[in-house]
């Protein structure tokens, strides 16, 4: 069987890089015999040149590469064979498969409105082609909401301007009117304003809900408050991009412009737990149903462990969420059910009895009503095939490494 040989030129020190090798790989597994070698950094002249003689000298077939710089990506090309690149560089002359960056500052924006907030920021960086994508998707989704957004442009940090830049985005998240919910154009971002509103003496989620973006588990789960994060599902950007690289390589025509690939869904923690203008007891309810919704509890339970009438429950959620206490637990349910159908192999059976649900029959009927498809449906649409079981034995493709210093 004939075989591929690809070079990746992926720094994989990015948990963004990772997911992205994990969806390359994904493909290869059922796709023929791949043969990789890789590199780390190609955005140097000397890197780039030395890439390219190993390209050469190996007979590599295609070049899958995260690169921001224009120039390099502009040579890369001129090898000879397919490149396809993941950064999401604009007017880059490769092939590209990109984030959907409309539909994560669409859906950033989305989350914190269901909070309940009125009042919002935004957070960038004037060199990020990404930043201003997501902001304008942002403020877009929010003034059809008839909510205004401040805006902090900063430069990217250097060690020069870092103290700067962090007394900027304290002055800027002090001015801002409160509760407020803020999107960091991505995780980095977001951690530095949980940091900047606990030296401000600012409460997150309470005065600041903070979301990012990008999902770096990292980042966001070592914060002094986890942060929520939307998955720009980057594993779905490998598979699109190998699969793409694949065609090339076959010597069937590019796409006229980039694959766009939509983020998979916010990954909530405690940066945006919050629900602004709730009755402290019903944030203590909300925490409750979100925590043991998959438990199988009923409303009853809910009032047990909290101090709150049943009629002062309905009525308050009904005010903030539009929903019914009943009808939040099995919005959480089913919260939890998309993870599981996107993240695992379980049967639709064993997610049901998971989440909470008595039969997989209710369970379908729920899901469908929510979602608007079943739960089969779903995952077939949005995910990505199993990098585990999915190979037939002894054909998982070598990895051959190759890091240029």
């Amino acid at each position: 069987m004939h075989v591929k040989r690809i070079h990746l030129a992926l720094p994989l020190s990015s948990s963004y890089d990772r997911a992205v090798l994990h969806g390359i790989l994904s493909y290869c597994q059922t796709h023929g015999e791949w043969e990789f070698w890789y590199t780390e950094q190609v955005n140097s002249q000397t890197r780039s040149g030395r890439m390219a003689k190993a390209v050469k000298m190996r007979g590599i077939q295609g070049i899958i590469v995260d690169l921001w710089n224009p120039e390099i990506l502009g040579r890369l090309t001129q090898l000879g064979v397919p490149v396809v690149e993941v950064s999401g560089t604009a007017g880059c002359p490769p092939p590209g498969v990109h984030v959907d960056n409309t539909a994560v500052g669409a859906m950033a924006a989305q989350h914190l409105l269901e909070k309940g907030l009125s009042h919002f920021g935004f957070i960038g960086w004037s060199s990020a082609q990404h930043s201003e994508a997501r902001k304008i998707a942002f403020t877009r989704t929010l003034e059809q909401a008839g909510c205004p957004c401040d805006i902090l442009i900063l430069p990217s940090p250097s060690p020069e301007r870092l103290a700067q830049i962090e007394l900027r985005m304290r002055t800027w998240l002090q001015s801002l009117p409160k509760p407020v919910g803020v999107f960091a154009w991505f995780d980095y971002v977001a951690r530095e304003a949980v940091y900047a509103c606990r030296e401000s003496g600012l409460r997150v989620p309470q005065d600041v809900a903070v979301v990012g973006a990008d999902n770096d588990e990292l980042s966001c789960i070592l914060s002094p408050t986890p942060i929520s994060s939307i998955d720009v599902n980057a594993i779905q950007i490998g598979y699109e991009a190998a699969r793409l690289l694949d065609r090339l390589i076959s010597g069937r025509r590019p796409p006229a412009g980039p694959i766009l690939v939509k983020p998979r869904g916010v990954v909530m923690r405690r940066s945006t737990d919050t629900i602004a203008n709730a009755k402290p007891e019903v944030i203590l309810a909300l925490q409750f149903m979100r925590e043991h919704a998959s438990e199988g509890i009923c409303v009853s339970d809910v009032l047990r462990k909290v101090a709150i009438s049943r009629r002062t429950l309905e009525i308050e959620l009904s005010r903030l969420l539009g929903r019914s206490p009943l009808q939040h637990i099995r919005h959480e349910r089913v919260q939890r059910a998309k993870s599981l159908l996107l993240g695992t192999d379980l049967s639709v059976l064993a997610i049901a009895r998971s989440c909470g649900f008595r039969s997989a029959t209710l369970f379908c009927r729920v899901y469908k009503s929510l979602i608007g498809s079943s739960p089969a449906q779903f995952r077939a649409k949005h995910r990505t095939p199993s990098l585990e079981g999915s190979a037939p034995a002894g054909k998982f493709p070598a990895i051959k490494s190759s890091i240029h210093r």
